[in-house]
Parts: C-alpha cells; structure tokens; sequence
C-alpha cells in the first residue's frame, strides 16, 4: 500500500498548480479588464471632444448666419431709405415747405439710425459709404450724387455679402438692374 506521502505530495501540487493558476488568470483577467476600461474611457472623451468640437462649429455657423440676416436686413433697410431719399422731390408751390421739411428730418434721422446700426455690423468700407450717402442728403440733395452714392452702396454690400456685384451706372433703370442681376 502507498504511503499517504505519495498521494498528498500529488494531490496537494495539483490543487496548488489549480490556485496558482486561478490566482494567475485572475490577475490577467483584471488587468485586461482595467486595460478595455482606459480604452473605453479615451475612446468616450474622443468622441465627447469631437461632439464638442462639432457643437461650437455649429453654433458658430448660427451665430455668422445670424450676423448675415442681420447684416442683410440693415443694407436692405438703408436701400430702401436710400431709394426713398432718392425719390424725395420738393414740393410744387402749393404744397406745404412744412410737410416737406418734416419728410427731409424723419428721412435723415432714419438714415442716420440705420447709419448706427450699420457701423456695428459692417466693415468700414460699407458704413462709410452709407455716411457720405447721409452727408450728401443732409448737405447737398442733389439726386444724380445721391444715385451714385446709393448704387455704391449696394455694391458693397453685395460685395460684403458675398453676392455677385451688378454693375450700375447713373440712370440706369431698376427694372434694367433687376434684369441683369437675375
């Protein structure tokens, strides 16, 4: 019979080799484990940085094309009084110089309004020409200067709009121009 040295020696390696290995596969197990977890993790703050990234291009994008329908409406604006003041004819001798004089003051105040607005928005070649197309009404009113003044003007805010510039020349008809731009 076998001494009980010679089945415990045995038994007691195989059971060690069974807790060295286990012990051994779950300290590799764990290391892996921690390994897929930096993984996760980096890969997670990539992709939170490019939704980040993406997000502000986003909202920068929202806030030029805010820029733009504001610059827009303000160029569209100081067109439209610019056109009015173009327009704007003394009164016949009957008419009242009073009623005149109080379209001349509401014209130029709004110019000069629209002016404010547009030194905050536009680069400093467009303002400017808005404030020599001021000038010239408040100043001189001469019809034929405040066309070429006006159709200046567009065409740099065209310009600074990015659409493509028609070229006017004094007294050249709206029709005409709305043709050609078209």
């Amino acid at each position: 019979m076998a001494s009980w040295w010679e089945i415990t020696v045995p038994v007691t390696g195989a059971v060690a080799a069974g807790w060295l290995g286990a012990w051994w596969q779950g300290r590799s197990s764990l290391r892996l484990l921690r390994e897929q977890l930096q993984d996760a993790e980096r890969v997670r703050r990539e992709e939170a940085d490019a939704a980040r990234a993406a997000r502000a291009e986003v909202l920068r994008d929202e806030k030029l094309m805010r820029l733009y329908d504001e610059k827009r409406r303000a160029y569209a604006a100081f067109a439209a009084l610019t056109d009015q003041a173009i327009r704007l004819r003394p009164p016949d001798k009957g008419a009242s110089r009073d009623e005149y004089a109080a379209k001349i003051h509401e014209l130029s105040s709004s110019l000069g309004d629209t002016w404010g607005l547009l030194t905050l928005i536009s680069p400093t070649s467009v303002h400017m020409l808005a404030l020599d197309f001021a000038v010239e009404f408040d100043g001189g009113n001469d019809p034929d200067e405040l066309l070429i003044l006006s159709s200046n003007f567009v065409d740099a805010a065209r310009l600074d709009l990015g659409v493509d510039v028609v070229p006017v020349s004094p007294g050249t008809s709206a029709e005409h121009v709305a043709e050609v731009g078209q």
